[in-house]
């Protein structure tokens, strides 16, 4: 299935293009080269563009290139109906490759509208087509709200990663007292990872020299100390990606307890009705299955003791879905 990877956050200065830079590496290093597209869709600041394909960004800004003298027109998203189909060549790409957009801040209504105008994700479901929206946080109530926002809005159609930017926030325990936040979670199958820091030394001469990170891993001038440290730091966030991890399970409710018991006791029944059929198929067995019988009711005693020691366990957590069963799958 094709991916469109939508990076947001809808604030500004929430790394969004500086994660967005780690995934574009994750994908084109040596030992991944996944086929990848990138539209940077900020039309007054594509930095990431800029980084990745000059020329051709580069183009945009100094000459506004479009179709009618036989460039490439710059892809954005756009309020004025003459210019709202601009974005439909992410959608038609995507057919054929993986899609990265780097989107800008405040672009929610706009992205929004684009895709519930053409029933995209129905669209997509049809087509192989699935969108995945990796949202920059950065721990403040605002950052917070917004993701909120948009998951609430999708509701588990559009799979959604939060992206926990540690270079702007240090502690993100508070979440764990967010109830509306770890129920969303859970309920969507919600993606949480890090994004680790990178020392600002570093990063600083990354930005100004307008280096991939692949590239600053073989820059001389870093020295080695500063080629290690970028080293880790990309070690560290492909980890990340990769993995993927849930915030703490939300404890069940006393009442989802008892039905809980409830629906146990029926599936025992039941079984021990199923039990006394089989018990007659095993009757005409004989012999053999006098013998077997002794062993079943070994396992019978076993099976009790084993149902009195669930029994006696602490309040139990919801399972986390297994990556199998996760229909938010994420991967390239």
């Amino acid at each position: 299935m094709a991916k469109i990877h939508l990076i947001g956050g809808e604030k500004g200065g929430v790394g969004k293009s500086f994660f967005a830079r780690v995934l574009l590496d994750y994908c084109r290093r040596e030992s991944k080269k996944i086929d990848i597209e990138l539209f940077d869709v900020d039309r007054t600041n594509p930095d990431v563009g800029l980084i990745y394909e000059p020329h051709k960004y580069q183009q945009f800004l100094e000459n506004n290139p479009d179709n009618s003298n036989g460039k490439v027109q710059q892809v954005y998203f756009s309020d004025n109906f003459l210019e709202s189909d601009l974005v439909d060549v992410i959608f038609e790409k995507a057919l054929t490759q993986t899609m990265l957009v780097n989107l800008p801040a405040q672009v929610a209504p706009l992205l929004n509208k684009w895709i519930e105008k053409h029933d995209l994700l129905t669209l997509g479901g049809a087509k192989g087509i699935t969108f995945v929206h990796w949202f920059l946080c950065t721990g403040g109530y605002e950052s917070i709200q917004l993701f909120k926002d948009s998951v609430n809005k999708y509701k588990g159609q559009m799979p959604h990663v939060l992206v926990r930017n540690n270079g702007l926030c240090f502690s993100w325990e508070h979440l764990l007292e967010d109830v509306e936040l770890a129920a969303a979670i859970r309920k969507y199958r919600i993606k949480v990872i890090d994004l680790p820091p990178l020392e600002y030394k570093e990063r600083n001469l990354i930005d100004a020299n307008k280096w991939t990170f692949t590239a600053a891993l073989n820059e001389d001038s870093l020295g080695m100390i500063g080629q290690q440290r970028i080293k880790m730091f990309l070690d560290k966030a492909y980890e990340q990606i990769e993995k993927g991890e849930e915030i703490v399970p939300v404890p069940v409710s006393k009442t989802k307890k008892r039905n809980s018991s409830d629906s146990s006791k029926a599936k025992t029944a039941k079984n021990g009705t199923s039990s006394g059929k089989n018990g007659d198929s095993a009757s005409k067995n004989g012999t053999s299955a006098s013998k077997n019988g002794t062993s079943a009711s070994k396992n019978g005693n076993s099976a009790t003791k084993d149902g009195e020691d669930s029994a006696n366990q602490p309040s139990s957590v919801e399972p986390i879905p297994t990556e199998k069963e996760d229909p938010s799958n994420i991967g390239f």
